[in-house]
């Protein structure tokens, strides 16, 4: 702190714009306090009360993370002094302006209406006792503790990103944002605030700095909220403040769900004018002076409604939650949660890089922990900077490489990046490349799913394509739902690509885990392709099991165990009956006793306005790939380990011209035709659970859709809740699309 006053000194701008914060917070903040404080009556007093707030305990050792919101906005400033001395002092100089808006803005609010919460009378340390001589507690909604610490990491993110140190000082903003996150802690445990008054933060934050503070900001920094674990990694100084369980898990949902929900309640009754919904909340708490203000349903907030054993925020009443969160590299992301599944879907290219099911106990059961099946790759960039071709592309070699993660949807190309008459077609389609445009999200009454809905247009007017994607979770099951309508917008027929390339890595992906499909045959891709270097499959050849594919030196291979990285990738393609219902591909890790299955409309289930998936394709990443972004440098190791298990209509991975010109594979069709003017809709799922005993060990045999549930047969059959036939799927496609 002494360097910070030194550089305030030093720096005469600096000083003169801290000199006039200081005075701006005296008049704005402790005057006005204190004069409503003596001569009561003149200004309105709203008491804001939740229920939930008795669930977080008075915890008087965190006074001093309290106290220290002053001095974590004033370290900002002399780190930008001493970080960028040419131009650190204009961005403090800015940064206090912004510090003294905050107290201004919150005035407004305050001079026509008060509010004050529950606090302990509490003296026995000289903190508290200096918090009730200076603090009369008439300004709480909106906490301006709250929007302080918010601003402080908002702008020293921009002022980073600003100088180009987004990647250097990657860490150091983590670091902010969780100080943030602790203070706000604080102000909670010591009971200066309200969980209202934290929803009336975020929001006032919003609305004021909207480009700056995301509703995704907003949301991610409230389930950042209470995570002891995240405060002990990130921050080691304030481990002895986390010790044991400050607050319940359960409760931890409820406090979290209600700031989120106060938070969206005030954007949804804004009206042009950010002052007027808290002004009204305000007023309605007058009526309900010194009890607990409701402004949806009441909840019963007791332990029994949640599944104690889930140990998150999952499950109320059987119904799945929704988020907006901001993940790795500064992506837009959306999670979906139930007790059993959470899953994580980016808004760039809709991949999903989290899909973390319940881990299987040894020789059945379940533990508490999550486990992710799905592959992030070491390589995946987490700048935060958009892809360019002339800085990243010779690394990375395309947008598609630079984001990759789990699965994504591949349309209207199944393969590399090419021209398909006159329209340039990214690798696998603009769907796994263009950024999805969020619309909404909501809980089905009816069935209790949790869903949102974003939509996609096609970039060139040669192929003029509308996309809208539907991604839901249904209570009670660990299968994440994903319908995709395609519209042609245009007067002429097209054919298409489409599919799914889901791909599992570590720590699911495992030596020894079992790969299954619905395909009878099996043919390798012809030569001239991008495996033709990479592969130990002789080129163009069928077979008939997965056990025993040809090798290019002779003898073979069996593909349905997966070995552990061996230098090189394959690929193999697998034609699907046409008499089969569902088309599904499936990989079981009977270490950790867990079942993934990726599964599509089948053949004989395809209508005139559904599209069924006719081939199961092996993505076998095994090593094989010298050459970057797969290996650190050309002619480098190949770093990636994954499974590609993918569903498609499509001629192998080799793209949308290939596969019109090819017609067909294995007597199955290639291409979809879409006609002028018309629409056809993907539904698919993905299955990932635990199962008992080793019913499943040896790998799936079967798999089958039985009324409200799926069996999955090996040595024995396996049954999983589930809605093979879409229909809720499909109730919500014919809602909201």
């Amino acid at each position: 702190m002494g360097a910070t006053v030194l550089q305030v000194v030093i720096h005469p701008p600096v000083l003169v714009k801290g000199l006039r914060c200081i005075a701006i917070i005296l008049k704005r903040f402790f005057l006005f306090q204190f004069k409503s404080a003596l001569f009561p009556g003149r200004v309105p007093v709203s008491w804001i009360r939740h229920e939930l707030d008795d669930r977080i305990p008075f915890n008087p050792r965190f006074v001093r993370i309290y106290l220290d919101f002053t001095g974590f906005w004033i370290r900002i400033v002399g780190f930008l002094c001493i970080r960028y001395r040419k131009k650190g002092p204009a961005m403090a100089v800015d940064f206090i302006n912004s510090i003294s808006r905050l107290y201004l803005f919150a005035f407004q609010i305050y001079k026509k209406n008060l509010s004050t919460t529950t606090r302990p009378r509490y003296t026995k340390t000289f903190y508290f006792r200096l918090i009730h001589l200076l603090d009369p507690h008439l300004m709480c909604l909106p906490s301006l503790h709250v929007m302080l610490v918010i601003q402080s990491y908002i702008r020293f993110r921009e002022y980073v990103k600003a100088m180009g140190e987004e990647e250097a000082l990657g860490p150091l903003t983590e670091r902010v944002l969780a100080g943030a996150q602790v203070i706000t802690d604080a102000v909670l445990y010591v009971k200066q605030h309200s969980i209202n008054c934290v929803a009336a933060a975020l929001y006032t934050m919003n609305r004021l700095f909207p480009s700056r503070f995301t509703t995704a900001d907003a949301e991610t920094f409230t389930y950042g909220l209470f995570q002891n674990g995240t405060r002990r990694d990130i921050l080691p100084e304030y481990a002895p403040f986390y010790t044991g369980d400050l607050v319940s898990t359960e409760d931890i949902a409820w406090l979290r769900e209600h700031i989120i929900s106060l938070y969206r309640f005030f954007l949804e009754t804004d009206a042009g004018n950010w002052k007027r919904p808290l002004l009204a909340y305000l007023s309605l708490a007058r009526e309900k002076q010194h009890g607990s203000l409701y402004i949806f349903p009441k909840k019963d907030y007791s332990k029994e409604r949640f599944n104690s054993a889930s140990g998150e925020k999952n499950m109320v009443d059987g119904k799945s939650l929704v988020s907006r969160v901001v993940e790795l590299g500064g992506r837009e992301a959306t999670v979906l949660e139930n007790t059993n599944l959470r899953v994580m879907i980016d808004d760039i290219g809709g991949m999903v890089p989290e899909l973390s099911g319940r881990r299987g106990g040894n020789g059945g059961g379940c533990s508490t922990g999550w486990i992710n099946a799905h592959w992030m790759p070491w390589f995946r960039s987490n700048t935060g900077k958009p892809y360019s071709d002339a800085e990243h592309g010779s690394f990375w070699k395309s947008n598609l490489l630079y984001h990759i993660a789990g699965s994504f949807p591949c349309i209207p190309n199944f393969g590399p990046g090419h021209i398909a008459e006159g329209v340039p077609m990214p690798p696998h389609g603009w769907t796994s490349n263009q950024k999805w445009r969020y619309v909404t999200n909501d809980t089905d009454p009816e069935s209790g799913a949790v869903w949102f809905l974003s939509v996609m247009e096609s970039p060139d007017k040669g192929l003029p394509l509308s996309f809208s994607k539907i991604d839901a979770l249904i209570p009670g099951q660990a299968i994440h739902y994903t319908s995709i309508r395609v519209r042609n917008r245009g007067p002429q027929d097209t054919e298409i690509c489409a599919g799914w390339h889901n791909v599992v890595g570590p720590p699911f992906l495992y030596e020894g885990c079992r790969i299954s499909g619905a395909a009878e045959r099996w043919i390798t891709p012809p030569p001239g392709g991008e495996f033709d270097t990479t592969t130990r499959l002789a080129l163009g050849a069928e077979f008939s099991s997965l056990s025993r594919a040809p090798l290019l030196r002779g003898g073979k291979a069996d593909l349905s165990i997966v070995p552990a990285p061996i230098g090189n990738t394959d690929f193999a393609t697998g034609a699907v009956s046409r008499s089969a219902p569902l088309t599904w591909l499936g990989i079981v890790n009977p270490h950790l006793k867990m079942i993934y299955i990726s599964f599509a409309t089948g053949p004989s289930s395809e209508r005139e306005d559904l599209m069924a998936l006719y081939f199961n394709n092996l993505w076998m990443q095994y090593g094989g790939r010298p050459f970057t972004p797969w290996a650190p440098y050309e002619g480098g190791p190949d770093l990636s380990y994954c499974l590609g298990l993918e569903n498609s209509i499509s001629a192998f991975a080799y793209g949308l011209e290939f596969a019109r010109e090819m017609r067909q594979v294995l007597g199955s069709p290639a291409t979809v035709k879409i006609p002028g003017g018309a629409q056809k809709t993907l539904r698919s799922g993905v299955l990932f659970g635990p199962y008992e005993g080793g019913a499943l060990d040896g790998g799936i045999l079967v798999v089958q859709g039985e009324e409200n549930r799926l069996a999955c047969t090996g040595r024995e059959t396996v049954f999983f809740t589930a809605d093979p036939d879409f229909a809720i799927l499909a109730a919500l496609e014919s809602h909201h699309v």
